[in-house]
């Protein structure tokens, strides 16, 4: 069974592509944030997604998505579990990975920082 699910935030970092082997497999990453305001005093909480895509879809993230860029991905809810033990107790890890499907951008292209330089 897969959940698919379409998200609205902001890119954490530039995504970052890696490449396994000489049969061309890519895979890109990189981190979108999700703010949430609830109750009455309306306290933010931001939920941290990481967003995979393989092969054909790296070409576009690598040249569309960029640091501060608001994006909507829409793509299949996977939860990667594993265990960490710190101070001898073991807790289990819950990461939430969308496998992208699909993306759009969104708002208005964030600056760079030579942009920002050459501002009055």
């Amino acid at each position: 069974m897969t959940a698919t699910i379409q998200i609205v935030g902001h890119v954490g970092k530039s995504p970052e592509l890696r490449k396994f082997d000489e049969s061309g497999t890519q895979k890109a990453t990189f981190a979108v944030a999700v703010n949430e305001y609830r109750g009455k005093e309306k306290e933010q909480q931001t939920t941290w997604y990481y967003i995979e895509t393989w092969n054909g879809g790296c070409d576009r993230v690598m040249e569309y998505i960029t640091k501060g860029r608001e994006v909507v991905i829409t793509g299949t809810l996977v939860l990667n579990t594993f265990s960490v033990v710190s101070d001898g107790k073991e807790r289990i890890r819950i990461v939430p990975v969308i496998k992208m499907n699909n993306f759009h951008l969104c708002g208005k292209r964030p600056q760079t920082d030579e942009e920002s330089s050459d501002s009055p």
